[in-house]
């Protein structure tokens, strides 16, 4: 082992890369149950879920800059730039150690990915339905008494009076 490198930096990474392993999974779960919602078109529930997907993404992002703080000391310790990622400083920590890291790292890089990839397909979803939506209104709403307006997320709200009967969403 490095006589400059300390071991409580070790054991700092590994717990925040398990943390970090254990909370990406999480928020690949509340994607996939994300997804099923869309797919029920049961808003009520979508907005929980979507509630609990930003809590959980804030999470990982408070969990990333924890292990940018630790890779930055470790990386100083090593003499290295303290902007080096994990995968650049891993050859220069002890052998034993290396391949637990290898496999945190690539792991965590799969479930980034996975969750993606998620993310990218739910947006999909949810920019086909709205399109289905507003050509269903367009349908059967008469000429010129469907309404839009965005708000300050970029949300769209479409509203139309069908035959005396008021109608509105969100998507």
């Amino acid at each position: 082992m490095n006589p400059t490198l300390d071991q409580t930096a070790f054991e700092d990474l590994t717990n925040i890369l398990r943390k970090e392993l254990e909370e990406y999974g999480a928020l690949l779960a509340l994607l996939v149950e994300q997804q099923e919602y869309i797919l029920k078109r049961d808003p009520d529930t979508l907005f929980k879920i979507n509630e609990k997907v930003d809590a959980q993404m804030q999470t990982n992002h408070s969990l990333l800059n924890r292990r940018k703080t630790i890779i930055s000391n470790l990386a100083e310790q090593l003499g290295r730039n303290a902007e080096s990622t994990v995968s650049q400083l891993i050859p220069d920590f002890p052998e034993p150690v290396q391949p637990m890291f290898y496999s945190l790292t690539e792991e965590i890089n799969n479930l980034i990915g996975n969750a993606r990839n998620k993310v990218k397909q739910n947006q999909i979803l949810l920019s086909r339905l709205s399109e289905v939506t507003n050509e269903l209104l367009e349908a059967v709403a008469p000429e010129g008494s469907l309404t839009k307006t965005y708000d300050r997320r970029g949300d769209v709200t479409i509203s139309s009076n069908i035959e005396k009967r008021a109608f509105k969403t969100t998507v």
